[in-house]
């Protein structure tokens, strides 16, 4: 009857770990895929960011482009701004020679006037006053010789008169001509100057248009820029919401771990009514159940069978019951698989220390306790082959000295591992 109700506990405590477990996972599962989301998510971010980037460095050049060509044309603007000062300068000169040529135009103009006015004064005066004029100068000559001489002498004064108006107009002449040169060389001045303005004009429209542009760029940029910070914002968020998870998804790790580290503890038995708590139900050890086929694990001396003692790593104890096969050896020892399986769990779980359980198939797993720090040799989930090595021996967790405690269990429960060695 204790036998039955030893059984039923035991299955009972497997039950109820089994269900802890199975939602465990399912929670996993669903961290996992969050996580998966995040990245897919931080992924399409990091693209879009990629491409919203290469839109603005595009950008960018080309500010940097028409910036380059408003110095090139402010340059050349302000070369045709001086080329135009500089035919101003010609042009006032020119209107300076024409204004001085003028008012000398106009002194001759005078002179040829004053001239002319004298002559016509000193005949209208010799009529007037009834003075000789040349005509009676000539018919009054008393002989052919005075008359020649007084006609040599009024040719000499009209030549003379005529030759005085005849160089004024000359000069009168010359001046004008000088004047009409210099209104055309500033006419010419003139229509250079308007050419640069004409070429400095275009110039200008073109700056503007530049300018217009650039003002448009740096709009584009600025929105590419704020669409930059906003992936980035996302970026982050991103970044701290998986962070999240994974932290979530590390202590769901460990919880599992630790619900199949509670499900592989023995559970507490009296299996013979002495009061003392076995940690085992002990088999029977001539019964050899299954057909999974062991080796030895590692080489060494064995220091505690499997079954009853007094004490466990130097711990004093009345009595205890040892669930395992301990083989000694030297620290670093290796340690290898007794059959092949997949590897369920790799970790440090005093007092066993550094440790890995290894599941065979048909009910059969095996344990390997007391690996020395760095010494576990495989991953969680990974598959091994039977005679792989797995780790080295150690002393870590409750332990005296180097040795291998190893264990086989049989639908979770502890068997004799001699049973099934060679």
């Amino acid at each position: 009857m204790r036998k039955k109700i030893i059984t039923g506990v035991l299955a009972l405590f497997l039950i109820g770990a089994m269900i802890p477990a199975t939602a465990l996972a399912d929670d996993i599962d669903d961290t996992q895929q969050a996580i998966d989301d995040i990245e897919d998510k931080q992924a399409q971010n990091a693209d879009d960011q990629q491409a919203v980037q290469e839109q603005k460095d595009e950008v960018d050049a080309q500010i940097v482009q028409i910036q380059d060509e408003l110095k090139e044309l402010n340059t050349e603007i302000d070369a045709k701004q001086g080329e135009v000062d500089a035919k101003q300068k010609e042009v006032d000169a020119k209107q300076e020679e024409i204004d001085l040529k003028k008012k000398e135009i106009e002194d001759q103009k005078a002179a040829i006037g004053d001239r002319e006015d004298g002559i016509a004064s000193r005949l209208r005066i010799m009529y007037k006053n009834g003075s000789v004029g040349f005509f009676d100068i000539l018919l009054n000559s008393r002989d052919l010789s005075e008359f020649l001489s007084n006609l040599s002498m009024v040719q000499r004064i009209y030549e003379s008169d005529q030759n005085t108006l005849a160089e004024l107009q000359k000069e009168y002449e010359a001046l004008q001509k000088k004047l009409n040169e210099l209104e055309d060389a500033k006419d010419e001045l003139t229509a250079v100057q308007g050419a640069l303005q004409e070429e400095q004009s275009a110039l200008e429209t073109k700056q503007g248009e530049a300018e217009a542009l650039e003002g448009e760029l740096q709009e584009k940029a600025g929105e590419l820029q704020a669409k930059l910070e906003e992936f980035q914002a996302q970026a982050d968020a991103l970044a701290a919401e998986l962070a999240a998870q994974q932290a979530l998804y590390e202590e769901q790790l460990a919880a599992q771990r630790a619900a199949q580290q509670a499900a592989a503890e023995p559970v507490p038995v009296d299996e013979d009514g002495d009061g003392v708590v076995d940690y085992y139900e002990e088999p029977d050890p001539n019964v050899v159940t299954g057909s999974v086929s062991f080796i030895w694990p590692t080489q060494g001396i064995i220091t505690s069978r499997f079954g009853g003692r007094d004490q466990i790593a130097g711990i004093s104890i009345d009595t205890t019951y040892h669930g395992a096969l301990d083989i000694a050896n030297a620290q670093g020892t290796p340690i290898y698989a007794a059959c092949g399986g997949v590897v369920t769990a790799t970790m440090d779980y005093s007092p066993w220390g550094n440790y890995i359980t290894i599941y065979h198939g048909d009910g059969f797993s095996t344990a390997y306790w007391h690996l020395m720090d760095g010494g576990i040799a495989v991953a969680e989930g990974q598959y091994v082959e039977q005679g792989q090595l797995i780790g080295y021996m150690g002393m870590t967790g409750y332990a005296t000295g180097p040795h291998l405690h190893f264990e086989v269990r049989v639908d979770g429960v502890a068997v004799d591992p001699e049973l099934y060695l060679p």
